[in-house]
């Protein structure tokens, strides 16, 4: 199983972009408190005309670039792991460069993971269904695959550690519905920018308790980012493993020759 963080951010931030999917209608017989639940059902629209609002700006977004720092909170720590890096998005694909403490890659997109090791000149592949592209890999997942997967409420901003007297903050909550989701996330909270629009913080718990904040700096919007850019070729010499398939060695020019080693190949869990 894969465990990075990274890609449950993906997630993050590309869901909070969406509109709401449901609000409750008002309950008949609400006698004494009719006003309260009126206020209520004027919350919720509100809350999904905001988000509605969010999602027209975003879907004018062609690429993304972003500073990013993650720190990952794990009981078993005193402190936490903490790494930091780049973040680009261009169509479907995603790709998260860290920096520190260690260089590595990952890129989602075109119904695959890839994750590279420069360092060990490694490229780790993994074929993904379209469902998990969408959740994962795609910055704008439509309105169809959230109403399916995630229910989503607002929150207070000071809750993400923001002041509720900025007008363009916009907090929310997702939480995943289905059980298979729920086995890698218990719960997302995100917090977006309406002015730019974007994710400025991400804040993503897991069953074991394990909670990972990125924080997002240096945003910026239709820079032109390049395809070679998000998917750069790989250096020759550069070993592909495939958990789910044969090793193969890059031999430069998008080729590729068997990996004679014959090792068995190895699934990197990565701790940032």
């Amino acid at each position: 199983m894969i465990r990075h963080s990274l890609i449950v951010a993906s997630v993050a931030i590309a869901a909070a972009a969406q509109p709401s999917t449901s609000f409750p209608p008002a309950a008949p017989g609400t006698h004494p408190q009719p006003v309260k639940g009126a206020d209520a059902i004027r919350d919720g629209e509100r809350f999904a005309k905001r988000l509605e609002a969010v999602d027209a700006a975003m879907a004018q977004v062609e690429d993304l670039r972003a500073d990013f720092e993650q720190r990952r909170h794990t009981p078993l720590l005193k402190k936490p792991l903490v790494s930091s890096g780049v973040v680009l998005t261009k169509g479907e694909l995603v790709r998260w460069d860290t920096a520190t403490p260690h260089a590595s890659s990952l890129l989602i997109g075109h119904g695959s993971i890839k994750l590279y090791y420069p360092a060990d000149k490694l490229l780790e592949v993994y074929p993904v269904g379209e469902g998990f592209k969408d959740l994962a890999g795609a910055p704008l997942p439509r309105l169809s695959v959230l109403k399916a997967r995630f229910d989503i409420t607002p929150l207070a901003s000071e809750d993400l550690g923001a002041s509720n007297e900025v007008a363009t903050l916009l907090a929310v909550q997702l939480t995943p519905k289905s059980k298979e989701l729920r086995e890698h996330i218990a719960s997302v909270r995100v917090l977006i920018d309406e002015s730019r629009p974007a994710a400025t913080k991400v804040v993503m718990t897991d069953p074991d308790g394990e909670v990972t904040e990125i924080v997002f700096s240096n945003v910026r919007l239709n820079t032109g980012v390049r395809d070679d850019e998000i998917d750069p070729k790989m250096p020759e010499g550069v070993r592909v493993s495939r958990p789910l398939g044969e090793s193969k060695v890059e031999t430069g020019g998008g080729k590729s020759a068997p990996d004679t080693a014959g090792a068995r190949p190895t699934v990197h869990d990565e701790n940032y």
